[in-house]
């Protein structure tokens, strides 16, 4: 295939964009970041996005645009139908966790499908390709010749190139997506995650979901790694890691399973956001896509259609019996299954289900050698909830973990990594911000290492305008707008103006799950941290 930038050289002398001869056959979308109520300037994306629409729907295609406010269900329906998905990526979608999500479906729709629609295009807008992205997204991108867009002056010839692509069908070049055993290590059998190969070579790499094992930026928190590590060679071992979104519970688990395999076991790491929603919504389908994705993992043959038996067991039984009597009879050392983001399950109808036979798996290694082999550990966000009987859950079982916050030492030694020399003054005016929050403190420090903002201009932003910690922000108030009475609770804090207040003792629990408030006692809440209290009381 012809190099997008060669083909448009080729093309640059052509007198317009010829006119494909079944336009409304042809679907695009275009995703961007939709300028708020807060924004004081006109947003580029906004100005960027109604331009691209208009030339494409006055050429006769179907054009949808989508942003960080289109209900999720929408997305997926626009992204599935259509035939281009054109991605307006400035620093603001950069750091928007719906636009990641978007970005992920289509990688995985296009994996699933062998490269099929939708293709993508991204468009940098104003955002310089030195600036790094998120590491998956980063991953993903990286394999696709993108655009960009600096000002006004390039919107035109913008259009015009993009009318061209999609009249003649053209798709940015592609290198090959590494499939799932590609992404193994070369050993057959070793089980290495593809992030613990060879040593990180970004140590400015853009804050993600995961502080990769050999990262430098990895910060321990004694004794929370040795005594997971020491857990998870015990027989039937669980361990259970919680905590707030975005506290390092994926990175934890991402050590855990690579200490577990310098001990020569096994390691399987199942993150929830890959399974489908089709999966999701219905415990059949998903009994069989987990059983499935442990057999790939463990590179042994699939054998679940063939042992799934419907007509005598029902699904929780097929699930059980296919790792009793043919995974752990395949695989004679200790298997290490990470479970990661297990929080999107408990809003299913089988939640309560999954995490009993859980249960019962590590019950049975009490007495049972072949279960003895199967060690769990669970990383789940504490905004989540779900009710089970307690003799049926996992989630009082086991090795709790509740991760804390950064102490100043911690973040002390984290700027030394980041080659900031920074004074104890620096330290504590950046903790006074947002405390020892792990993803806001590397947030700020990538920023300011990359010279992208400083220290002052963090310390002064107006937070309920677009900041770094835009993303993080409008999440947090997604979640607390979900419940009156919490956000009711949380708003007669905010007007406390950083005193404390007392509310009921279950408003108190979630408040805290959020990560918004420190408890005092059972009852008593106060705001974690300045930005939170600048944030919202400029929203509420």
């Amino acid at each position: 295939m012809v190099g997008l930038l060669n083909w448009l050289k080729k093309k640059e002398a052509s007198p317009g964009p010829p006119t494909p001869p079944n336009p409304l056959r042809v679907r695009v979308v275009i995703s961007y970041v939709k300028q708020t109520s807060s924004d004081r300037e006109p947003a580029s994306d906004d100005r960027l996005a109604s331009t691209l629409n208009n030339a494409l729907t006055n050429a006769g295609y179907q054009v949808s645009l989508i942003t960080q406010m289109t209900p999720h269900e929408q997305i997926e329906e626009k992204l599935g139908q259509c035939d281009y998905f054109v991605l307006l990526l400035s620093f603001k979608a950069a750091l928007n966790e719906i636009v990641q999500k978007k970005i992920r479906w289509v990688r995985e729709r296009r994996e699933q499908e062998g490269d099929r629609n939708p293709a993508i295009v991204p468009i940098r807008v104003k955002f310089s390709r030195r600036t790094n992205v998120s590491y998956d997204t980063k991953n993903y991108l990286d394999l696709i010749e993108q655009l960009d867009w600096k000002s006004d002056e390039q919107t035109s010839t913008l259009a015009n190139q993009l009318l061209e692509m999609v009249a003649n069908r053209r798709v940015p070049v592609t290198t090959a997506i590494p499939t799932e055993a590609q992404n193994r290590d070369v050993e057959e059998g070793s089980g290495l995650l593809p992030a613990l190969r060879g040593p990180w070579e970004h140590p400015r790499e853009f804050p993600g979901a995961i502080v990769p094992v050999a990262s430098p930026l990895y910060i321990e928190r004694p004794p929370i790694e040795t005594l997971c590590n020491e857990q998870i060679l015990q027989p039937g071992a669980l361990v259970r890691i919680k905590a707030p979104s975005q506290m390092g519970k994926s990175s934890l688990l991402g050590q855990i399973l690579y200490h577990a395999q310098r001990q020569q076991y096994r390691t399987v790491l199942l993150n929830l956001q890959d399974a489908d929603t089709f999966v999701l919504n219905n415990a059949d389908q998903f009994l069989r896509w987990f059983c499935t994705s442990i057999s790939q993992r463990l590179s042994v043959v699939d054998r679940v259609n063939e042992r799934w038996d419907l007509d005598s067991f029902n699904s929780w039984e097929n699930c059980t019996s296919y790792l009793a009597e043919y995974l752990l009879r395949e695989v004679s050392t200790p298997i290490v299954l990470g479970l990661d983001k297990i929080d999107l399950l408990f809003d299913t109808s089988f939640a309560a289900s999954f995490f009993s036979i859980l249960r019962s798996w590590h019950e049975e290694a009490k007495t049972e050698e072949k279960w003895q082999r199967l060690r769990l550990v669970l990383t789940y966000a504490t905004e989540s909830y779900v009710q089970m009987p307690l003799s049926q859950s996992p989630f009082n079982v086991g090795l709790a973990i509740d991760l804390p916050e950064f102490s100043s030492k911690q973040v002390i030694d984290l700027t030394r990594r980041y080659k900031l020399d920074w004074s104890i003054l620096e330290v504590s005016q950046l903790l006074d911000l947002v405390g020892g929050h792990p993803y806001l403190v590397r947030l700020a420090l990538y920023n300011i290492a990359s010279q992208q903002l400083t220290l002052n201009e963090l310390l002064n932003a107006d937070f309920s305008e677009h900041s770094i910690y835009d993303s993080h922000l409008r999440s947090r108030y997604w979640r607390l707008d979900q419940n009156r009475d919490l956000k009711d609770a949380f708003t007669k804090l905010i007007k406390a103006n950083g005193q404390s207040i007392r509310v009921e003792k279950i408003l108190a629990f979630k408040l805290q799950s959020l990560g918004l408030v420190d408890r005092q006692g059972d009852d008593e809440v106060q705001v974690r941290c300045k930005l939170y209290q600048r944030y919202f009381e400029q929203v509420l």
